[in-house]
């Protein structure tokens, strides 16, 4: 999918852009890559996922990754927290069957899930919350492009 600036989005967010949004089949999963193309100056970029998985009610606490310690994600109360970016700077969780991997510049992720759902979410982020409004946000220069991408396995 790809969407250009417009009167709309300009209005919002005052840089001239185009995004492409590509979901690729891989083998065992998917793939999903966000290109952002910068048009005559270069544009601040926060980009994130908000990946939902369907994990049974007493499995939550089976997730693992960079950045979860052990007990984190459990039923008992709704769950809404940012874990702390990995030292090597790459995202990669296990759900019960499944891996959650994401580039380099996705160095932070967000999680949440409510008590007696079956359910989690496990969003890897550019930044923390804010990010954007931030001096920590990142930069896609003039004319260029810059890619992110974010790959489920099983």
């Amino acid at each position: 999918m790809d969407r250009a600036s417009d009167a709309a989005t300009l209005a919002a967010y005052p840089y001239e852009h185009t995004a492409h949004h590509t979901v690729r089949v891989i083998p065992d999963g998917l793939q999903l890559e966000l290109t952002v193309v910068a048009g005559a100056q270069a544009i601040p970029v926060s980009p994130g996922w908000h990946p939902y998985f369907a994990v049974a009610v007493d499995a939550k606490t089976r997730i693992a990754g960079d950045g979860a310690t052990a007990g984190s994600i459990t039923d008992e109360r709704e769950i809404n927290f940012g874990g702390p970016p990995p030292i090597d700077g790459g995202s990669r969780f296990t759900v019960p069957a499944l891996l959650l991997e994401a580039s380099p510049e996705m160095r932070h992720v967000h999680f949440w899930t409510q008590p007696g759902k079956p359910f989690v979410c496990i969003e890897p982020f550019f930044g923390p919350a804010g990010t954007l409004n931030s001096e920590a946000r990142g930069w896609v220069p003039a004319g260029q492009a810059r890619t992110f991408w974010m790959r489920i396995t099983a």
